[in-house]
């Protein structure tokens, strides 16, 4: 009996990491509140909802950036095994861009397809897409909260 168990369980498949599933990032950035379903509700959390396409997630993370800081920022997000890594950097500038209203509140939106819908996606907030420090798993993190029922 206990050599049944053991083959048993040695052939159960360990689930794909999330680098493993083929996921697809497209289109991330900075964007207006206004423009998110479920808009995060403090620094440092993550929402997500899947829509109506087959296979895309929609996440969305509120951060702070510099004021007065460059319109273009960079955001991104990687699939690592345990979690989808989101990121968001912006560089300071001296004087304020004519016509580009800045808040240090800042909202990303990251849009990812190819997800299975038998799987609920993990996220993390690595903070700034240049930071270069080893990822102790992948640490300083805000855990994702998933879409209401």
């Amino acid at each position: 009996m206990l050599a049944t168990g053991f083959v048993l369980g040695s052939c159960a498949r360990e689930p794909k990491g999330f680098d493993k599933m083929g996921l697809l990032p497209m289109e991330v950035g900075e964007v207006p509140r206004s423009f998110l379903k479920n808009p995060p509700t403090r620094v440092g959390e993550i929402t997500w909802h899947r829509t109506e396409l087959n296979g895309q997630v929609i996440a969305a993370v509120r951060t702070e950036g510099p004021c007065p800081r460059q319109i273009h920022t960079v955001a991104g997000a990687v699939p690592r095994k345990d979690a989808i890594e989101l990121c968001f950097s912006a560089t300071p500038t001296d004087a304020p861009v004519p016509h580009f209203p800045c808040s240090t509140d800042v909202y990303v939106k990251y849009e990812i397809l190819a997800v299975p819908k038998d799987v609920e996606p993990k996220f993390v907030f690595k903070g700034d897409c240049f930071d270069k420090r080893p990822e102790p798993g992948l640490g300083a993190s805000s855990p994702a909260t998933p879409p209401s029922p």
